[in-house]
Order: structure tokens, then sequence, then C-alpha cells
């Protein structure tokens, strides 16, 4: 069964707001060593409570140690017995409204003696002719994290060996003292800046992928229009015949920011267009564009056909134009 700690009575003095929260009168005292520079808060109150069976009395206050950036808060546990304890070494837990913090217990000091504590004890009732004679101070470390937790909570209770005991209002109330002193003194924790990674950037696409896109592209849009029409590549030219051309829609597509950009992507140098009509319209590039290849594509001169002449470009287009006549005719000629 737990034991509720019997809180000695005390004269609070009244503190200023506007006072820092190691002013005198506070219930916390702070310090800070001139040759050393380590900053000492020190929670002045001791929450007292008896042990199980009357076997003694313990208690348990609140300190702690800032050097540089580091602060080293800790739960002090005293205890005073007829007998040793020999609890150093020993695992506690603190729970704040249920959640278990774990709290490794290592022994700092033992001594002997009745007087030296009395004045200590005096508020629960304990005297030297108790006997309770041993003493042991006990330290287990927690985090900023987890003292702010506990300041901040209505409901805290702590087992140390076997002893259980739950916090009252007033108790509570001295952590919060000592958590608003810590927090001045203590180092603002610098935060760990993760970098975002940049987004990986995308697979290069190769010449002869972005010349099919070329190509179904335009069939889209032949097919769209109900126009017959055709593109194709042939080394680094361009092979363009459409039903009804102009130089002037020529020129503009020439002029076009995206088309060019195409074009260099895709590594043409030069623009064969023809229509219907017997137009030829020929481009050429004065500064062959290269583009450099991605590494494990091939060239585009490695994938595609080998490059014509003007003049074989002229007369297969030529050729071609003829053979869809004939067809045409003969379809046309069919019953």
């Amino acid at each position: 069964m737990k034991t509720k700690l019997a809180v000695a009575a005390a004269t609070l003095a009244l503190v200023s707001m506007a006072a820092p929260a190691w002013a005198d009168g506070s219930n916390v005292t702070t310090s800070t060593d001139k040759f050393t520079g380590v900053t000492s808060v020190e929670l002045k109150k001791k929450i007292q409570g008896l042990l199980p069976s009357r076997q003694g009395v313990m208690a348990i206050t609140l300190a702690s140690m800032t050097s540089g950036n580091s602060t080293d808060i800790g739960i002090v546990v005293i205890t005073h017995t007829a007998s040793w304890l020999f609890i150093g070494g020993t695992d506690g837990v603190v729970l704040v409204d249920g959640r278990r913090i774990p709290v490794h217990f290592q022994e700092m000091t033992t001594w002997v003696g009745e007087n030296s504590q009395i004045g200590f004890w005096a508020g629960i009732g304990f005297t030297a002719a108790d006997g309770y004679v041993c003493n042991e101070g006990l330290k287990g470390s927690i985090s900023k994290q987890d003292l702010d937790a506990i300041a901040s909570s209505s409901d805290v209770e702590i087992k140390v060996g076997y002893a259980e005991f739950r916090f009252d209002k007033k108790a509570l109330g001295w952590f919060k003292e000592f958590d608003d002193a810590v927090t001045i003194v203590a180092p603002v924790p610098t935060p760990i800046l993760i970098p975002t990674p940049s987004p990986a950037p995308p697979p290069p696409v190769s010449t002869a992928a972005l010349r099919q896109q070329f190509v179904n592209d335009v069939a889209a849009n032949l097919k769209q229009r109900g126009k017959l029409g055709y593109v194709e590549f042939s080394g680094d030219i361009l092979i363009m015949h459409a039903p009804e051309g102009s130089k002037e829609k020529f020129d503009i597509g020439l002029r076009d920011k995206n088309f060019l950009a195409g074009l260099d992507a895709m590594n043409i140098n030069q623009i064969i267009y023809t229509d219907e009509k017997d137009l030829t319209l020929v481009w050429r590039r004065i500064t062959p564009s290269v583009t450099s290849a991605a590494p494990g594509v091939q060239t585009p001169a490695s994938v595609e056909l080998p490059q014509e002449s003007l003049g074989d470009v002229a007369r297969r287009l030529r050729a071609q134009k003829e053979q869809r006549e004939k067809e045409a005719a003969e379809k046309k000629d069919k019953p």
C-alpha cells in the first residue's frame, strides 16, 4: 500500500512575481562557482515521508548542475534508518500521469550520526531518541523534458527500492519553482537541422525516345484534324510532310522557342518540309547542335538510320508521293 508523503509544515514567504526564481524567500537557491563556472540549482524544500513499517524516513528533493552546454538534473533521495539499506544502484520509476520514467539511482554519500539531521527530520516527529543513525544519499538523473513533465503534472508518484510515494499539490508546486529556475540557467539546446534532401533529377530521356514522342504527337494531331501526313528522321534530319503546307507556317514554327528547344533535344540540324502541292522548304542549322548523350545511352547516330543526302531525300519523297498517287488511282478504278 502506498504511503503518502507527509509534508513538513513550513511558513512560506511571499515572493514578488518580478523576482528571479532564486530570489530571497523562494524555495529554490541558485549559485555559480566563480572558479569552475558551474551553476547549481537546489530545491530547498525536502519532501519527507515514512518508510514501510516505520523502518525509517526518506526525503526527496531536486538539484541540478549546469556546466557549459550540459545540465545534469537529479532526483536526490536521502534515507535515515536504524540500519543500512544499501539501496545505491537501485532502479526506480517516476509515474507522471501514468507515464513511466525509469530512473537509476547511484549512491552519492553515506554518513553516521543522530544529531546531524535532527532538525531536518523534526517536521515529521523523529528525534535522536528514535535511534536512526544510518544516512544514505542517492541521486537519479532525469532529462529536462522529464523534469518539465513532472513540473506540469498534477499526478506524480515515485518508487525507490521498495518505498512508494505520491506527491501532493504543495510538493508539485515546489517542483514547478525548481523547473522554472533550471529553465533560466540551462543552455537552450541548439536544434539539429536535418537538411531536406533535394529531389532526385529525373532520369535522362534518350534521343530515340524523344523522337518517338514527337512522331506520336504529330500523328495524334493529324488524326484529330482528319488529315494525312507523316514525320520521320534520317540521322540529324527531320522530314515533315503535311497535306497543306506554307512558308508562313514553316517560319512561325522556327520562331517558336519551345520548338527550337525540342530540335536541340532531338539532335536535329536540318528540316525538310514538303506538302501535297510539291512545296519543299529546307532549314539548316548554321552551327550544328551536338547534345551530349547521357551515361549508358547511345548517341543518335548509332541508333538511327544512316544520314541521307538532300538529293536522296528529295528523290525518295518524290517516289513515295508517286506511289501514293498510284495506289489512290488503283482504288478509284476498282468496281
